[in-house]
């Protein structure tokens, strides 16, 4: 043997704390799980805050079921052992089964599922390859840690059957004797069990909820005849592998349960006709206000009404209150309820204008988040918009602060539109992409009623300091900030 081909398990030790490249592998596991998940968790309609909320709480707790489950099994043969409460949660020594995680996770998925009002049968249909991944990943972790191998074989089968690097056979030398990879002929049979699972579920035959009967079919057999036969250090219950029996139960249970699903639960959608209902059902036009949505103009607006005001109406009080008011309506909603005629009201208008062109640069700020929600929309190929009681002029100068002109399809103003809270310029935007399925994304209750005038969805920003007026006009979604929509989105 030759000691310069062993893998040292530890991936680096810090002040005497050690990380094994088992752990490694396993959050690797974890995160590849999860990031094909969320990919198909969308087309399945459920969130991505939804799946990360299920594997927050999901993860943890299947350790602590895999931990119990090997615990409670090997206290039955070897009665005398754990006998302390640290004996049992000291998982750094080894002992963790993953039969128990599975059960665990599915339990959990059970009434997580139930707690959220989501069908369990999507849930578990993106989980399932889930499982896969992470068994293949930690599969590679048992590899470098020398463990979950088999019995002992000779080194010529290693080379010459299954045909194993000299690296590769060095590292299942243990004990003095060549071994079994048991853990590897458990990763190909997941790596197998995985594509094959990718391929059929766009099938016609496929089910909502079938995939995870056939993981477990899959997996139990695998593992009952192609891995725990050849192991050496299995849970024993007197002369009976535990993992032979529970791995036959599994693949009973999955043999079971779409037997079960296909007589009992024949209206289960297929789950194609799942992707597709989610995907006719998809937003995928998304109309922005200007003023106090994409880009910050309050403090500009605030000094450009004073103005105003202080020049024309210094008789009139501007209060916080006052001021906020003026925000959302054209200017000459505004003007007209001070102006004695409707050239004044033009008059003011030319003004206000230009007078915030000259302090724009000054008093104008970005929101955190609006550009990169605006450039991940663009990327996903969705439809955007604006849609404000603005002028042209003025957006393009907002738009070119905040680095957005080169982003936006349309731009709707006052001067091509009925000013909100008419529907008007939503109206047009959405015939312009001939798309009913849309949402307009607001900061006040006009924008709020604009868009159920023009039959969207309503989605409000909330700033604090307008939230009681904006919540009295009931949006459909309320956020607080730009990248929010995103998850509603589901993008």
């Amino acid at each position: 043997m030759n000691n310069l081909f062993i893998i040292d398990p530890t991936f680096i030790e810090i002040g005497g704390i050690s990380i094994q490249w088992y752990a490694i592998f396993i959050l690797i596991g974890i995160l590849v799980a999860y990031i094909t998940g969320v990919r198909e968790a969308k087309k399945l309609g459920i969130k991505k805050s939804t799946v990360l909320d299920g594997v927050l709480y999901c993860v943890p707790l299947s350790i602590i079921g895999a931990r119990l489950y090997y615990v409670f099994f090997y206290k039955l043969e070897n009665p005398n052992s754990f006998s302390s409460l640290y004996e049992i949660i000291n998982i750094r020594s080894g002992g963790l089964a993953i039969h128990g995680g599975i059960i665990t996770a599915i339990i959990f998925m059970y009434f997580f599922c139930k707690k959220r009002n989501i069908s369990i049968f999507k849930v578990v249909d993106f989980v399932a390859p889930g499982f896969l991944i992470g068994q293949i990943f930690g599969r590679i972790g048992n590899f470098i840690n020398r463990e979950a191998y088999g019995s002992a074989v000779s080194r010529e089968f290693l080379e010459n059957v299954l045909h194993f690097p000299n690296w590769m056979i060095e590292q299942m030398y243990i004990g003095g004797e060549y071994h079994h990879p048991t853990f590897f002929y458990e990763m190909l049979w997941n790596i197998i069990g995985l594509t094959f699972i990718l391929i059929i579920r766009r099938k016609k035959f496929v089910k909502s909820g079938d995939l995870v009967g056939f993981y477990l079919i899959w997996y139990g057999i695998g593992r009952a005849f192609l891995v725990e036969p050849f192991r050496t250090d299995s849970l024993m219950l007197g002369n009976i592998k535990v993992n032979i029996l529970n791995s036959l139960i599994f693949a009973l249970i999955g043999i079971g349960y779409l037997i079960f699903k296909r007589i009992k639960l024949k209206a289960q959608p297929y789950y194609y006709e799942i992707i597709e209902n989610v995907e006719k059902e998809k937003i995928k036009t998304v109309i922005f206000d200007l003023d106090g949505t994409l880009v910050n103009t309050f403090e500009v607006i605030k000094k450009s009404f004073r103005h105003i005001f202080e020049k024309h109406f210094k008789d009139v009080e501007l209060t916080e209150e006052l001021l906020y008011s003026f925000v959302g309506p054209s200017l000459k909603q505004t003007f007209r309820k001070y102006a004695k005629s409707e050239s004044e009201v033009e008059q003011l208008v030319l003004e206000y204008h230009s007078y915030k062109k000259k302090i724009f640069d000054e008093f104008v700020m970005t929101y955190p988040t609006v550009k990169r929600t605006i450039k991940i929309l663009k990327r996903n190929h969705y439809n955007i918009a604006i849609v404000t009681n603005n002028v042209l002029n003025q957006v393009k100068m907002a738009l070119k602060f905040a680095g957005l002109d080169e982003y936006f399809d349309v731009i709707i103003t006052s001067e091509n539109a009925k000013p909100k809270p008419d529907g008007d310029g939503i109206i047009k935007a959405v015939n312009y992409f001939n798309d009913a399925k849309a949402c307009y994304v607001g900061d006040t209750k006009l924008d709020v009623r604009a868009s159920k005038e023009a039959k969207v969805i309503s989605i409000a920003i909330n700033h604090k300091f307008n939230q009681d007026e904006i919540l009295s006009a009931n949006p459909d979604y309320v956020i607080n900030q730009m990248d929010e929509i995103l998850d509603i989105l589901n993008v």
